[in-house]
């Protein structure tokens, strides 16, 4: 089955970059005596909740990964998401890598770099060059167990396994159990994706009446 290309998901992309940016760069302060200082007043009232452009991104994610893994196989799925996430990382990287060493003191050693080049670098204990990543971090994670259905065969058995996986997030948050909840698909953002799963679910269905 065809299906057209949704423009409004990258309208929806455009807002959520376009609020974590006027978040960063408005919602700021300076501190003077302990107290912050709001360099733009009046905007922060609104750019304030930029954040949550975040929260929106990885609820696309599970929204389009969902659409792109039932009509992929795993292999083509695997090369698609390493195509479209890894290139601009490491471009992203290398120049971010470039000036740390240029322009400040810090020392940025060959096997932080290759480490970070990774992008798994998390679970080997060495930080991110730029802390900015870590989206990119709990997007590869959530890519991974989307693969990992596929080889099970299992993608389109969402309504088993959506149910665990909520489950089991919400275990987490309470109990911290399952222990690897933490390191395997990060609990704090699965809501987000499985509330775009949920949304291609409802899509379907009305395809299918």
């Amino acid at each position: 089955m065809n299906y057209r290309h949704l423009y409004e998901i990258d309208m929806l992309r455009v807002a959520g970059a376009a609020s974590v940016l006027l978040y960063h760069y408005t919602y700021r302060g300076s501190l003077v005596d302990g107290i912050r200082i709001p360099l733009f007043p009046v905007t922060e009232i609104a750019t304030k909740y930029g954040y949550l452009g975040v929260s929106m991104f990885f609820m696309i994610s599970g929204f389009v990964i969902l659409f792109s893994a039932l009509h992929k196989s795993p292999l083509r799925f695997a090369i698609s998401r390493m195509d479209r996430l890894y290139p601009a990382y490491w471009i992203a990287v290398s120049l971010t890598a470039l000036t740390v060493i240029t322009f400040t003191d810090s020392i940025v050693s060959p096997l932080h770099y290759l480490m970070n080049l990774t992008m798994i670098n998390d679970y080997f204990d060495i930080p991110s060059i730029d802390a900015i990543y870590w989206t990119l971090h709990v997007e590869l994670k959530f890519y991974f167990l989307i693969f990992v259905l596929m080889l099970l065969k299992q993608i389109k058995r969402y309504y088993i396994w959506i149910p665990i996986w909520l489950g089991a997030t919400i275990t987490y948050m309470i109990a911290r159990q399952p222990f690897f909840m933490g390191w395997f698909i990060n609990p704090y953002y699965s809501p987000f994706f499985i509330s775009g799963i949920t949304l291609v679910q409802n899509s379907i269905r009305r395809k299918s009446l």
